[in-house]
């Protein structure tokens, strides 16, 4: 999805820049090795408000999470530490 240091892709840009996920999530469902691709909910998310998702993870799994940031176009917020409990 993103590496420190390089530019953001195409589509994680299109969706920082224009909350366009649907093109994002076409491009990474075509890629080798990834299982599943979605948007959590119908943005925007309003001030106070949240969203709740669950996803199924297998041991040696990643998740990016890809958000777009409202009031900026060249912010990100990633997070390398995601808690996971395995089910």
């Amino acid at each position: 999805m993103w590496q420190v240091g390089r530019f953001a892709s195409r589509g994680v840009a299109a969706v920082a820049e224009d909350g366009d996920a649907p093109r994002l999530i076409k491009k990474v469902s075509k890629r080798p090795g990834v299982r599943d691709a979605f948007a959590a909910a119908s943005a925007p998310i309003a001030p106070g408000k949240t969203v709740t998702f669950q996803v199924k993870v297998r041991p040696g799994d990643r998740v990016s999470i890809v958000s777009m940031l409202v009031n900026t176009n060249d912010g990100s917020s990633p997070d390398t530490k995601i808690s996971a409990r395995m089910a």
